[in-house]
């Protein structure tokens, strides 16, 4: 190492001392350090707690980021109510939907007022979907309104906006809109401003509705095996869950509405656009006052435009027939079960316009069924006569029928061939009186499927029935008879007893039904079981039902006694005589018959 080298190392090595004893803390300094370290730890709590305020308050008053609902999972209770001339319907803050609905001209089987529904645990209604972060329920929210208490009447109409403000152009907007005289409500629901809040991978969003249906008739048990969740899909006709067992179902199909179907009473929600598929399901809890419990989840699609739009309704009402028929575009009306298809047709087209035009002059809905039966019977009468007519026939011709049975020897080839002659020479159709017995049961059955579905007589007293809607009870029983239940109906056994006498006197107007042979055992049997059948079926059904019958039984048994003065049996058997010189000539029917008989003989003799 030269001296150059050895210079320059020195002088950097002197540099680095003199500069680490320029910047060398001062002893003074130190000494300081410890005492303002616990300055800062006696700063007194006041200072800390108004420092915290004031953290706070900055805190509130920072600007609602767009899609941050938390913001409004917290807020104030409160409900505006609309009410018109049919309902009282209070509307939430919490969720922006119904809390409670009340019909006005109506009233639960111990004369309460009839609320469909009161609070978070009979009703629940939100929509859910999923942000970029976040799952949303509306039901959770709490929305705000301008908007007082409504009342409109007549064809007046007013609307509620319940509105979630989130800034940013972001809101949520649910406008209920009220007529005077209807228990439809219009239900306009917008999300605006939403194309940066739902991700585009979502299709739809979902609206989640649990209703438990309060009980609101004489007995829960006979409420629920009416009460389910009915529907209508867009391209086919309205349907139902099942009433008797729990039941769910999913549809990929569109569907027009969703109906919370009780007895009586309904809870419907209709989309103009259509929801896009969805599930539904009935539970049943027999320990509870809650008639069921129902379940919707409907699809809503989404556009992802931004602006969610969907029109929809509501109807909170009776199931009531001419009601629902103003909705009959969209099968509203098919809640009200009329029966099968050929029985419901009976109904709608017979028994309906009937009893409603005499239900416009006559107070006493008794008197409107006992006129409805006898002019039910009027009509029928024709059939009736010619039923009576031709068992009358079939009576004188006997004594030459059983001449044949004994011919024949048993041949029943043979026998039915000589019967077909004898009837064909005396015109006589063997089956004429069973033909105009079998035009009168659409409209026996149609009745079946009409009475208890009908809320007019709901709470209507007659006689000793309190309601005709619903059994009658003369007796309450301190136990419970399977099948039959724990009172005695009056109405039903009154029914019970004229179908017996009926079924006598029918018995009597057959010449087949003999006092011997096995046919006489089935037809004696066919007069008891009948009456003792519907005895048990019928004494927890709807008294007016049974009145019905009662009624249509004593009718017909006075028909059998005025036939008979009407009707002199010695000219009818002289007219038969007579009949029997004059030629004959087959019809169609007859040489079919003919046909059948010979080559079944044919068959037999080949046998032997």
């Amino acid at each position: 190492m030269d001296r150059n080298s050895i210079i320059g190392i020195v002088l950097i090595f002197v540099i680095l001392i003199v500069f680490s004893y320029l910047n060398a803390p001062d002893p003074s300094q130190d000494a300081l350090a410890p005492r303002e370290t616990d300055t800062e730890q006696v700063v007194p709590q006041k200072a800390e707690d108004e420092a915290q305020q004031i953290e706070k308050a900055k805190e509130e008053t920072k600007p609602i980021l767009p899609g941050d609902f938390a913001a409004f999972s917290e807020g104030e209770e409160g409900e505006v109510t609309l009410e018109n001339e049919h309902l009282i319907m209070r509307v939430s803050r919490k969720g922006g939907t119904p809390s409670f609905v009340q019909l006005k001209n109506y009233s639960t089987f111990d004369s309460m007022p009839l609320v469909l529904f009161s609070g978070r645990n009979d009703w629940q209604f939100g929509y859910l979907f999923r942000t970029h972060d976040q799952q949303v329920n509306t039901s959770d929210l709490y929305f705000d309104t301008e908007d007082a208490d409504i009342r409109v009447t007549g064809n007046d109409s007013a609307s509620l906006t319940m509105r979630l403000d989130m800034g940013g152009g972001q809101r949520i907007e649910q406008t209920y809109t009220l007529h005077g005289n209807s228990y439809m409500l219009g239900y306009d629901v917008k999300f605006i401003g939403f194309d940066n809040v739902i991700p585009r991978s979502q299709q739809s969003m979902q609206i989640l509705w649990h209703a438990n249906l309060l009980r609101q008739e004489r007995t829960a048990k006979e409420e629920r095996i009416h009460t389910s969740v009915h529907y209508k899909l867009a391209e086919e006709g309205a349907d139902y869950l099942s009433e008797t067992s729990d039941e769910s179902e999913e549809f990929q199909e569109k569907l027009t509405w969703i109906g919370f179907k009780q007895k009586f009473f309904t809870q419907t929600l209709i989309s103009e656009d259509h929801f896009a598929g969805g599930k539904i399901s009935t539970q049943t809890d027999e320990t509870s006052d809650t008639v069921k419990t129902l379940d919707a989840v409907l699809n809503l699609p989404l556009s992802h435009s931004g602006n969610e739009h969907y029109n929809m309704a509501l109807y909170f009402g009776p199931v009531h027939y001419e009601t629902l028929k103003q909705y009959a575009s969209i099968d509203l009306h098919k809640q009200v079960f009329l029966g099968w298809p050929v029985f419901r047709e009976v109904n709608r087209f017979l028994v309906i316009p009937l009893f409603n035009a005499l239900n416009d002059y006559i107070a006493s809905f008794g008197i409107i069924i006992l006129i409805l039966t006898l002019i039910i019977k009027l009509v029928l009468s024709p059939l009736t006569y010619k039923s009576y007519l031709s068992s009358a026939k079939m009576r004188l011709l006997k004594p030459e029928l059983d001449e044949i049975k004994k011919k024949t020897g048993g041949d029943m080839a043979k026998q039915q061939s000589a019967q077909m002659t004898l009837y064909r020479k005396a015109g006589v159709s063997p089956f004429g009186g069973c033909l105009p017995a079998i035009l009168q049961m659409p409209i026996l059955i149609a009745m079946y499927s009409f009475f208890p579905s009908s809320i007019e007589l709901r709470q209507e007293p007659f006689l000793w029935a309190s309601d005709l809607s619903t059994y009658d009870s003369i007796m309450d029983l301190p136990f419970d008879i399977p099948f039959y239940g724990s009172h005695i109906s009056l109405f039903t056994l009154l029914m019970a007893i004229a179908t017996f006498f009926y079924g006598i006197i029918n018995r009597q107007m057959q010449p087949s039904m003999g006092s011997d042979g096995p046919m006489a055992a089935q037809m004696k049997m066919m007069v008891y079981l009948p009456p003792f059948m519907m005895l048990f079926f019928l004494n927890s059904y709807a008294s007016a039902l049974s009145y019905y019958y009662l009624l249509f039984n004593l009718f017909s048994i006075g028909q059998f006694y005025l036939f008979q003065l009407v009707i002199d049996e010695k000219k009818l058997h002289a007219q038969i005589e007579e009949k029997k010189k004059r030629p004959v000539t087959k019809s169609k029917w007859q040489a079919r018959l003919e046909q059948m008989a010979k080559e079944q003989q044919k068959k037999q003799a080949a046998k032997k």
